[in-house]
Order: structure tokens, then C-alpha cells, then sequence
């Protein structure tokens, strides 16, 4: 009889009866939608916290000195970008849904710009150097409400909901796709352009688009980079000028944002949901853990700008006298009206309740702090 030796196995079981089992490795979308969790949580956090305080009021400093021209084109343009967001909303959200019976990528876009929107005064995280413009509806911002925010009264940022979130669903998330239709005509113009081939061409148009805007908006006064680098700034030393590396910084963000867009598989899943098809959940779990996914990949991404920009502001130059004429874009964040002065290359980064410089440029000690005698000290 011929006998067959099977190989030998230290575990001492009989390879004859052993089956090969699966190897199951970490699902990406996992790791992805628990970020996503977590952000989330983190800005529902902060939005209630500022919701139910004292600090949710309104910035109105300047209000009554606004020039009529720039009051009505912030009107204009506030229900205007409401109105198509309650448009786009029906469109791409709620139509497909009604047809289809589900999400579409652009319906889940909205949704996801308009949570995004929570990140747009993070920018100010070290050191107050933007301003929007009182005369547009606010209730202050929920800066300092964000667990570990460093830079002192910038909940006095009167951050404009109805306007900018808004815009974020009837602007950035169309331009998402838009620049992911970019890139599908580009490599359809050029059938061998590589991937970084078609991020960069993304990349220009997304900031050429932004210098376009942003000049506008800001010449209108919606807005103001008061401690821009002067050095890098188009306009400089006016009230409207404007930092040219805001367009690099947001063009290479957007450029990221169509790119999560554009790379998808053939199960039409982002880089953050692939492998959902693992889960071992219903339909409806898995659709939640996708969008999870995603919020969280455009959070980070948003996330990467927000963090580069404080390079930026750290490096703010001083606010221009055409600012210190205007408080409604002041805002009590800096200069007169205010406990503190504007940033510049001579003036130490402020926090909250510590010694810090006025806007007179005399030393302000505020109550809260202790000055140790450093000679009554026990060698």
C-alpha cells in the first residue's frame, strides 16, 4: 500500500481535516465612517454648546455705518444663495430620491457640504485675521466652543449661516462636480494624462475660479482678509485685498475634494467606501456607514486646509488703516472697540485671559492672571 506523507504542522493538527479559512483583513470604510462619527460629534458639540450660551448673539459692531451699496449687495446675495440652495435641495436631493428610491452622489454632496460648513471659521484657530461683515445675518460664531481653539474672542466673528452655508450647498458642492467634469474632459482631451496629470489640471481651474470670486466678494465687502500677507496680497493695503495663496491652498483643496469625486470603482465607492460590500449590516446601515465614509475623507481634506492656513496667519501683517476706518469688519476682534490688538510681525500671538497687548498698545493684564514674584521665591 503507498502511503502518502502530508506535511508536517507544528500546531500538531492534522493538516488532512483543516480547511482554509478566509483571511479577513480591516475594512477601510470601518475606519473611515468612525472618523466620520467622531467629527461629527465633535461639531454637534460645539454647535450646542454656542447654541445654548450666552455668546450666541449677534455681531452687530459697525452695523450702522455700512455704506447702503455694500448693505444691499449682501442682501442680494445672501437670499440668493438661499434660494438656490432650497432649488438645489429639490434637484439633486430630493427629486432622485423621489425616482430612484435613493441617494444620488450629488443629493449625498449637499448634505455633506452643508455639515462641512462647520469648519469655514476654523481658519482663525491661532490667531484672528478674517472678518465677514456685520451687516450680514449672524449670531457670532461657535469658535471658542471647539475643544482646544486657541485664539481669544473669536466667537465675535459674526459668521453669516444664512449666506455662507448656503453657499456652501448652491456653490462648493456644484463645483465639486464640476471639477470632476474637468478632469473626465481632460482625460477624454488627453487620453494619456496620468492621475497627478489630472488632479493638476483641477488644481489650476479650481484656483483660477477662486481668484475670480473671491476678488468679487471681496471688493463688495461680504468679507475681509484684514491680517493678509501684504507681500502676497492682490490690493494690498486696501480693505478688499486680497492673499493670493488663499487661492493655491483653497484651489488645492477643491482640486482633493473632485478628485474623491472623480476616483471612484466600478461600485461607484469613493477611496473612504470601499469594501463596504464586507459589512455585515442591512442596507440602510450600510448607506449611513458610507456617508459616514465620506464626510469624513472631505472633513479631512477641509481639515488640511484650515491647518496649512494658520502658517499663513500666524505670519498675518497688520490690518490696514482702511480697516481701522471700517468696525463692521473689525467686528470687536482687534483694534479699537476691542481688548486686544491686531495681529502683526511685532505683536505677540494672543490667547484667551492671558497678558496680551491693547489696541492702544499698552499691556493689558486681564483679572484672571497671577503674576508670580519670581524674587520672593525660596532658593
Amino acid at each position: 500500500m503507498t502511503t502518502i506523507d502530508l506535511p508536517y504542522r507544528a500546531d500538531g493538527l492534522d493538516p488532512a481535516t483543516q480547511t482554509t479559512a478566509p483571511v479577513r483583513t480591516a475594512t477601510p470604510v470601518r475606519w473611515w465612517a468612525a472618523l466620520g462619527a467622531l467629527v461629527l460629534s465633535v461639531q454637534l458639540y460645539a454647535w450646542g454648546r454656542w447654541a445654548t450660551s450666552e455668546r450666541f448673539e449677534a455681531t452687530t459692531m459697525g452695523r450702522d455705518e455700512v455704506p447702503g451699496w455694500m448693505e444691499l449687495f449682501a442682501g442680494i446675495w445672501t437670499w440668493t444663495m438661499f434660494a438656490g440652495m432650497i432649488w438645489l435641495f429639490w434637484y439633486w436631493l430630493w427629486r432622485p430620491m423621489r425616482r430612484e428610491g435613493r441617494m444620488t452622489i450629488e443629493g449625498k454632496l449637499l448634505v455633506i457640504w452643508l455639515l462641512l460648513y462647520w469648519q469655514d471659521p476654523l481658519g482663525l484657530w491661532t490667531q484672528n485675521w478674517f472678518s465677514y461683515n456685520s451687516a450680514l445675518i449672524n449670531m457670532g460664531s461657535w469658535t471658542t466652543d471647539v475643544p482646544g481653539w486657541f485664539a481669544p474672542v473669536s466667537n465675535r466673528l459674526g459668521e453669516p449661516f444664512l449666506w455662507v452655508a448656503s453657499s456652501y450647498v448652491f456653490v462648493l458642492a456644484p463645483a465639486t462636480v464640476w471639477g470632476a467634469y474637468v478632469m473626465r474632459r481632460a482625460k477624454a482631451r488627453w487620453p494619456s494624462i496620468g492621475k497627478l496629470g489630472l488632479i493638476m489640471v483641477a488644481f489650476g481651474t479650481m484656483a483660477v475660479a477662486d481668484v475670480v470670486a473671491e476678488t468679487i466678494w471681496v471688493r463688495f465687502g461680504l468679507y475681509s482678509y484684514g491680517g493678509a500677507v501684504r507681500s502676497m496680497s492682490l490690493f494690498s493695503g486696501n480693505y478688499y485685498q486680497f492673499p493670493i495663496y488663499e487661492s493655491f491652498m483653497w484651489g488645492a483643496a477643491m482640486a482633493a475634494f473632485s478628485s474623491v469625486i472623480y476616483f471612484r470603482n466600478d461600485k461607484g465607492e469613493t477611496v473612504a467606501e470601499r469594501r463596504s460590500e464586507d459589512l455585515r449590516l442591512g442596507a440602510t446601515g450600510k448607506v449611513l456607514v458610507r456617508f459616514l465614509a465620506l464626510l469624513a475623507i472631505f472633513n479631512v481634506i477641509y481639515g488640511s486646509y484650515n491647518f496649512s492656513m494658520q502658517w499663513f496667519g500666524l505670519r498675518a501683517d497688520d490690518w490696514t488703516e482702511d480697516h481701522y476706518d471700517r468696525p463692521y469688519l473689525l467686528q470687536g476682534l482687534c483694534g479699537p472697540g476691542s481688548e486686544y490688538a491686531c495681529g502683526a510681525p511685532d505683536v505677540p500671538i494672543a490667547r484667551e485671559h492671558s497678558v496680551h497687548l491693547g489696541p492702544d498698545g499698552e499691556l493689558v493684564v486681564p483679572e484672571e492672571v497671577t503674576i508670580r514674584d519670581e524674587s520672593r521665591i525660596e532658593q
